[in-house]
């Protein structure tokens, strides 16, 4: 079984590799990037180097969770698509263990990428003479956490929907969207408590609840974001999210692997 597991990881990292729209997606990505990392270079000061190197890190951190979280739904369409699953598992491999080795590339793309970017950060900090700070770490952590539950999310739409639909499912089905729209809809039931406002009310804060966390206590870690300053209560919160980023992926990879079961693969 952790044969075929590293069998199948090594497989799915080439694939990533070798996927040419996925390759396409990441030079875009990388591009995108360049666009807004070197106007900040341009035009930094010496005394407003630390608010620079922030915001390059934050979008380096952006640009990483957008690519991390679509590998899984690419690994997925495609070998739904070209039909290769059913090759995979006749030979016969476990779904589970070929589900795992998805998790398991993508989880280690994502170390990488990141690991980069704590470098990226690092070295910006010692050519500007800025002190080094923990909070780079704890940031570099906090959104790995965040790129793989996304990607544990679309990873687990992909096995039921079509990649397209299941990126908009992502997009406009998620926490924020029903935190807004319940908070809406809270003020509209304080102004006219129509029954039928307060049964909308019930149901929004319903699916808030069940929505999965995409920042996970983003109220406790937003100020080591802010100043990259980390207390010892703030490694509790690491902690914290580590445990959450664990427990929603393990959830969306049984879920993933009960869609796949019942997904007809002829």
């Amino acid at each position: 079984m952790l044969e075929q597991l590293l069998l199948n990881t090594r497989i799915h990292l080439l694939f990533f590799a070798r996927n040419r729209l996925l390759m396409a997606f990441g030079v875009v990505m990388l591009l995108l990037f360049c666009m807004t990392f070197l106007p900040m270079l341009l035009l930094e000061t010496s005394s407003d180097r630390f608010n620079t190197l922030r915001a390059i890190t934050s979008q380096m951190s952006g640009y990483a969770l957008v690519f991390v979280a679509t590998l899984g739904l690419f690994a997925v369409s495609s070998h739904l698509r070209n039909r290769n699953v059913k090759l995979v598992l006749t030979k016969p491999c476990l779904p589970e263990i070929w589900l795992a080795s998805i998790f398991l590339s993508a989880s280690l793309v994502a170390a990488a990428i990141y690991a980069l970017w704590a470098l990226v950060a690092a070295s910006l900090s010692w050519a500007w003479d800025i002190p080094w700070q923990w909070g780079f770490v704890f940031v570099a952590l906090d959104g790995a956490c965040c790129a793989l539950i996304q990607m544990a999310l679309l990873t687990c739409l992909a096995t039921a929907f079509h990649p397209v639909v299941a990126v908009l499912i992502a997009l406009f089905f998620n926490e924020g969207i029903f935190y807004q729209l319940k908070y809406l809809v809270a003020g509209a039931v304080a102004a006219d408590a129509k029954p039928w406002l307060v049964v909308a009310s019930v149901a929004c804060d319903t699916l808030y609840m069940m929505m999965p966390m995409v920042h996970p206590l983003s109220n406790r870690t937003e100020a080591v974001h802010a100043t990259l300053r980390v207390s010892g209560s703030d490694w509790l919160n690491l902690v914290g999210v580590l445990g959450y980023t664990a427990l929603i992926t393990a959830f969306f990879f049984v879920a993933s692997d009960y869609l796949l079961r019942r997904k007809s693969l002829a």
